[in-house]
């Protein structure tokens, strides 16, 4: 097959290390090793579910900060709402399990010769 028939996720994929991708997804940005894998729609899934878990969870952290500035003493916790810290943990992790699976179908691919 000629390169100018591949796509350009096929040849970026040829040429990256499988331990690369891996590191990517599970280190520096779950999905991101996915997509340069070739793995567009997984990749991009797993990058908005981490991305949108990991933004509730600052929203929440901010909430904490702000509650704790307002006031001198120890504020009453039971008035943030855990549910933005538990959706945003949930959908991370989801992000996170998920690239690690593609991450092991990435190293068995590779092992294949695919």
């Amino acid at each position: 097959m000629h390169v100018a028939n591949r796509s350009a996720s096929d040849v970026a994929s040829s040429r990256a290390n499988p331990w690369t991708l891996v590191a990517l997804n599970l280190v520096v940005l779950p999905g991101l090793g996915s997509v340069l894998a070739g793995r567009i729609v997984s990749g991009v899934l797993q990058m908005l579910a981490s991305i949108v878990g990991f933004i509730l969870g600052v929203i929440w952290l901010l909430q904490l900060i702000s509650l704790y500035a307002s006031d001198d003493k120890l504020p009453d916790l039971s008035s943030l709402p855990f549910t933005t810290l538990v959706s945003g943990g949930v959908l991370f992790a989801l992000g996170w399990f998920w690239s690690l699976a593609s991450s092991l179908q990435i190293l068995r691919d590779a092992r294949r010769g695919q």
